[in-house]
């Protein structure tokens, strides 16, 4: 099930198709072989979504259509977000149709609206209308491929993700940023947090329910073992050593340069509570869900 909505234009608007596909072409990478679909994909949040070209004005629903003022002129283009989603996915689209649309200057019409009309919309009206029927869905036909996971963490592990771009702008070039992964813990049936520590790295740590600890056993990088801790293990061994840092309202922990040596001994003498890729395992992002 997707959610979809409708761009026009004013009707003495100056803009044209070709415009709207320009900063298409500009703002997202992905673009079909028949030049009508552009998949936004951000692969360090795992958020994606479509603006679709569409072939014929018909393709919307002719009661839709009759229901317009003839003030506006459709674009024939529209926007498609799957439901059975985590809040995050809102965020982000969202925030885009309301940069898109801006710069043009476009109206939209949302199908899903109680009173349909074409309308500028903004971010937050946008992402409730997505959300109401997103929640919806969940609640009236749960899928049992979904994964629930508090909204308030899940917030927290896009926005970090979201910015990595500011925070490597911000950090020293030598810093290593995870990515924050989701994980289900096959022991407990639990979904959680994880990010890679890597042995001999100068990184920063982002709060995590879980942490991977990785290091390569050959100089070709080839091979590697891996353990998984809990975050009250990491900050019981290490807590000490942390200095916490927050930017954008992101908080993570930093240990200094001159400290990594110390660490050495510790992280080779950490135990595993968990075996990775058998009693917890990467979890896609498009099955998360907050309610």
């Amino acid at each position: 099930m997707s959610h979809s909505i409708y761009f026009y234009f004013d009707k003495e608007s100056i803009a044209k198709e070709s415009d709207i596909i320009e900063l298409l072409d500009i703002t997202i990478s992905e673009k079909s072989e028949d030049g009508e679909h552009w998949t936004y994909i951000n692969e360090r949040t795992g958020v994606y979504f479509i603006v679709e070209k569409m072939k014929k004005v018909e393709d919307v629903n002719k009661n839709l259509l009759n229901s317009i003022n003839k003030e506006y002129k459709f674009t024939g283009f529209c926007f498609i977000l799957n439901y059975y989603r985590a809040d995050f996915f809102g965020y982000e689209a969202f925030s885009f149709i309301e940069y898109f649309t801006e710069k043009l200057n476009l109206n939209v019409l949302d199908p899903q609206e109680e009173n349909i009309k074409v309308k500028k919309y903004n971010y937050i009206e946008l992402f409730k209308n997505w959300s109401n029927s997103n929640n919806n869905f969940i609640k009236s036909s749960p899928n049992e491929e979904n994964f629930f996971y508090p909204t308030d963490k899940s917030e927290y592990v896009w926005k970090y993700n979201f910015e990595y771009n500011q925070l490597e702008n911000t950090l020293d070039e030598t810093v290593f940023i995870p990515r924050i992964n989701f994980v289900k813990n096959y022991k407990d049936n639990s979904i959680g947090s994880i990010c890679i520590w890597y042995f001999d790295a100068f990184q920063i740590f982002p709060n995590c329910d879980y942490y991977l600890l990785g290091r390569f056993l050959d100089s070709e990088q080839k091979e590697a073992e891996y353990k998984v801790i809990k975050q009250e293990t990491l900050f019981k061994l290490l807590n000490k050593y942390f200095i916490k840092q927050n930017y954008l309202d992101i908080e993570y922990f930093a240990i200094p340069l001159e400290l990594l040596e110390k660490l050495n001994e510790k992280f080779l003498k950490i135990e595993s509570e968990l075996v990775f890729r058998n009693e917890i395992e990467f979890v896609r992002e498009d099955l998360i869900i907050n309610i």
